[in-house]
C-alpha cells in the first residue's frame, strides 16, 4: 500500500520537464490556440495540432486536486465560451469527469460543441486497478466485440446508475435539451489523459458504433464526422496488444514512446501502458527523461510535443506498415538488398531478442530484421548503417515515425549474437 500511495504522489505532481527528444526539421512552435470554430474545420480523421493542444489543455486542467474548480474555468471567455460544466465523481473514489458544451456558428449552422474531458489516475482505487492490469487475476469485459479491462469499463459504465461516462453524457444532454433547437447541429469532442485517456478513447469508439450500441435520442443528432477525440499517454484498453483503426480512424492516441508506464518507461513493469492496445490509431513522439519518474508520462511533456510539432502517425506494427506502403518500396527479408557494411561482421538477417529487456520493436521474444538498408529495431521501418568507429561498432537508426536517429553501441559475442545497447537498455539478439 505504501508503494501505492507513493505513486499516488508522484501522480500528483506537474511541473515541467527537461526534454531531449530531438525535434522534426522545419517546425515551428504552435502558438496557443483560442477555442473557436475554427478547430472543428478539418475532418476528425486528420490530426490538427491545435485542436489536439486544446484538448491536451482540458485534459491537464481536470487532473489533480483542484481539477473540478480548474476545468471550470477552462475556455470561459469570449464569444462562444464552453459554459454549464457539470462535474461527476471528482470526491467519489475515482472515474472522476466533466461535461460542459458551447454554442458556435461553423459553416454558416448553429452548432453545439459537446465537451467530454475524463480524469486521469488519482485514486488510491484507480491506481491499483491500473496496477492490476494484464495480471491473471484481473477481469475483461466484452464491449463492442473485443476484451476491453475492466477498470477502463468501469470507468465508463459503472456499477450504479449514472456513474458511467456514457450515462452521464446522456443526462447532461437531457438536462440541457433546450440548448439544441430543431435544425441545430452537433458536434463532441473527447478527451482524457492516462486512465482519463483509456475512458475517453472507449467513449469516443462506443459512439462511433451509434447505430448499434447506443440507444439515446440524440444520436441522430450527429454523423460520424462530428466525433473528435484526443487521448494522451492513454493506459491500455484492450486485452489485446494490436490497435483497432478500421472504423475508428476518428481516435487519435497521442503517445510518447519512452511514457513511463509504457515499454521503454522507467515503470514498465508494471504493465499498465502500451503504444497500441487502444481503438484508433496511436500518433507517437519520442521525449525522455532520464530516471524514475513520470516526467515521460506527465501531461506538460505531451503538450511540448503538440507544441513543437514532434507528434507522427505511428503504423501499428511492421505486418500494418509493409500492408499499407508500396510493394516495391518494401524489400523482401528472403532477399536482402545490397548489404552496406563492413565484411568483417554482417547484421544483415532475421534476429530474435532473447534478453530479458529490449528497446523499440525488439522487446523479448519478439523477431527483427535488418536488409542492408531499413530494418525494424527501433520502429517498424527504420533505415539504418551499421559501421565501426575507434574499433566500436556503431548502429544508427533513422526512424520514418520520430523523425530522428539514435546511435547503439553494438557488441559481437559471434557470428549469431549481439548485445545492442542504448544509455541503460540492453538487448540481446540472437541470429535465427
Amino acid at each position: 500500500m505504501i508503494f501505492f500511495l507513493l505513486l499516488l504522489a508522484m501522480l500528483s505532481l506537474g511541473g515541467t520537464s527537461a526534454n531531449t527528444g530531438m525535434r522534426p526539421a522545419n517546425t515551428q512552435d504552435l502558438a496557443e490556440p483560442a477555442w473557436s470554430a475554427e478547430l472543428f474545420d478539418n475532418d476528425p480523421v486528420a490530426y490538427d495540432r491545435s485542436l489536439a493542444y486544446v484538448s491536451g489543455k482540458l485534459s491537464e486542467a481536470v487532473e489533480g486536486d483542484n481539477g473540478e474548480n480548474r476545468i471550470k474555468s477552462m475556455y470561459t471567455d469570449g464569444a462562444t465560451p464552453i459554459r454549464d460544466w457539470e462535474t461527476y465523481r471528482f470526491q467519489e473514489d475515482g472515474g472522476a469527469y466533466a461535461i460542459g458544451h458551447s454554442e458556435m456558428q461553423i459553416d454558416g449552422k448553429d452548432t453545439v460543441i459537446v465537451v467530454v474531458v475524463s480524469r486521469g489516475t488519482q485514486t488510491v482505487q484507480e491506481m491499483i486497478g491500473d496496477w492490476l492490469k494484464g495480471n491473471p487475476f484481473e477481469k475483461t469485459k466484452n464491449v463492442l466485440g473485443v476484451n476491453v479491462w475492466k477498470n477502463v469499463y468501469d470507468f465508463y459504465e459503472g456499477k450504479e446508475k449514472n456513474d458511467g461516462v456514457l450515462e452521464g453524457l446522456n443526462n447532461y444532454i437531457n438536462n440541457h435539451s433546450d440548448i439544441i433547437d430543431n435544425g441545430d447541429e452537433v458536434k463532441i469532442l473527447i478527451t482524457g489523459h492516462s486512465l482519463g485517456g483509456a475512458a475517453a478513447d472507449l467513449l469516443a469508439a462506443r459512439l462511433l458504433r451509434t447505430a448499434s450500441s447506443t440507444p439515446y435520442w440524440w444520436e441522430d443528432l450527429y454523423d460520424r464526422e462530428d466525433i473528435y477525440a484526443y487521448t494522451f499517454g492513454a493506459i491500455k484498453v484492450l486485452e489485446q496488444e494490436q490497435n483497432i483503426q478500421d472504423g475508428y480512424e476518428n481516435i487519435h492516441n497521442v503517445y510518447n514512446v519512452y511514457d513511463s508506464f509504457g515499454p521503454n518507461g522507467s515503470l514498465a513493469g508494471l504493465n499498465v501502458s502500451s503504444p497500441n492496445s487502444k481503438f484508433g490509431h496511436t500518433d507517437l513522439f519520442a521525449r525522455n527523461v532520464k530516471g524514475l519518474g513520470l516526467d515521460n508520462h506527465l501531461m506538460n511533456t505531451y503538450l511540448d510535443a503538440i507544441r513543437s510539432g514532434s507528434t507522427r502517425w505511428k503504423f501499428d506494427c511492421a505486418q500494418t506498415m509493409q500492408s499499407q506502403a508500396q510493394p516495391d518500396q518494401i524489400p523482401s527479408q528472403s532477399e536482402p538488398q545490397q548489404q552496406q557494411e563492413d565484411d568483417s561482421f554482417s547484421i544483415v538477417g532475421s534476429w530474435t531478442s532473447t534478453g530479458s529487456e529490449g528497446f523499440g520493436q525488439a522487446q523479448p521474444g519478439s523477431e527483427v530484421w535488418f536488409d542492408g538498408t531499413h530494418c525494424s529495431f527501433y520502429s517498424p521501418y527504420d533505415t539504418y548503417e551499421f559501421y565501426q568507429h575507434d574499433g566500436q561498432w556503431i548502429l544508427d537508426c533513422t526512424s520514418a515515425i520520430f523523425a530522428e536517429t539514435l546511435s547503439f553501441d553494438v557488441d559481437i559475442t559471434d557470428e549469431d549474437h549481439i548485445t545492442i545497447t542504448w544509455g541503460s537498455i540492453v538487448t540481446e539478439l540472437t541470429r535465427e
